[in-house]
């Protein structure tokens, strides 16, 4: 055995056992994150309701902070565009919170989109888990299957059910997610074991 494949071999065991040693974190995560989406599920249109509030203080509290740049830094170059976008940003973040109901249709549309764009990501995650955990890597590619039915769900049922669908979905999501992060844990877990 050569030293390189000495390093190498550390190198995999010492990652093996840094997932070993968060397990724990992941099913604390998991199971904070089931919770909320069954809370959302519950009560889908008040899950609605907060998405689009929070949505829209993130976007006045973003935009407030794009504009107080702007004029600390007046002469800069691309700094008028910066303060179109952060007017707009402002506008956008006011508008869910004056009218939460169009914010909510919107949001769903926005959801959709995002759902879409996870789905991708933990398909590409649980692709490349596959043989590094080999009994935890399908969870996580039945949730990005799961993100794909829900974006698909939004977009046939828009505008009809966007009162209360985006609670309801972020509810789903997220009880999806908790749950593979759960049997994600239980699998690193178990590598741990088997390495240790």
């Amino acid at each position: 055995m050569t030293i390189n494949q000495t390093r190498a071999g550390f190198r995999l065991h010492g990652s093996h056992a840094d997932l070993h040693r968060a397990w724990v974190f992941f099913l604390a995560q998991g199971l904070i994150v089931t919770l909320l989406g069954l809370a959302a599920i519950a009560a889908p249109v008040a899950a609605s309701m907060v998405a689009d509030i929070f949505v829209g203080w993130i976007l006045l509290a973003s935009g407030a902070v794009g504009l107080f740049t702007v004029f600390r830094t007046k002469r800069a170059h691309g700094s008028f565009w910066v303060g179109v976008a952060s007017i707009l940003t402002v506008l956008a973040g006011a508008l869910l919170l004056w009218r939460p109901v169009e914010g909510i249709l919107t949001l769903s549309v926005i959801l959709a989109g995002f759902f879409i764009a996870e789905g991708v990501v933990q398909t590409v995650l649980a692709l490349q888990y596959r043989s590094l955990i080999t009994s935890g890597w399908a969870w996580l590619l039945l949730s990005g299957l799961c993100d794909f039915i829900l974006a698909g769900f939004i977009i046939s049922g828009w505008p009809d059910t966007g009162a209360w669908v985006l609670g309801l979905i972020v509810g789903i999501n997220l009880v999806t997610s908790g749950v593979s992060i759960i049997m994600v844990s239980f699998a690193v877990r178990d590598l741990g074991r088997s390495i240790g």
